[in-house]
């Protein structure tokens, strides 16, 4: 429920300067999830969220959260016909031969997942790492987002 009203709070202008809010939508990771496995991109927008709602219901009956996770890592979209965290990590950095992402290249990844525009937003940017947890550096996020610029991944 905190979702679906920060999503239709995130609508409104006025709203969304006083709360200073991103525009966002009102699903979970686990309503995302059911979207991405089940329902059909054409779906009208008020059916799709009452479907997202009951599978979401049934995922969280069936799976741990970390399942749920889990499921949800390896299946989603990061760009335009880009599914899936594997086939990000080397649409975004190429065939990179490490194991592990900087926290800088994770931050992007996880960004580029949560932007269904596609676009590069530096306010939107800079409010999420506000909001992070972990520390990071902006130069070097910046960075990344030039070259995937210059490299035409991102508008």
């Amino acid at each position: 429920m905190k979702a679906l009203l920060r999503g239709a709070i995130s609508q409104i202008k006025y709203l969304k300067k006083v709360f200073h809010l991103i525009e966002s939508g009102g699903s979970t990771i686990t309503m995302q999830l059911a979207r991405t496995l089940f329902i059909p991109s054409n779906q009208n927008k008020y059916i799709r969220k009452i479907f997202e709602i009951w599978i979401a219901i049934w995922l969280n009956r069936k799976f741990t959260k970390q399942e749920i996770l889990n499921l949800y890592i390896v299946s989603v979209r990061y760009d335009y016909a880009v599914m899936g965290l594997s086939k990000a990590i080397k649409h975004f950095y190429g065939n990179i031969n490490k194991k592990i992402l900087t926290p800088e290249e994770s931050f992007v990844l996880v960004e580029r997942l949560s932007n269904v525009t596609g676009t590069h937003k530096q306010e939107r940017i800079n409010y999420l790492i506000n909001k992070s947890t972990v520390e990071l550096d902006l130069y070097k996020i910046n960075r990344i987002y030039q070259t995937l610029k210059e490299q035409k991944k991102i508008k």
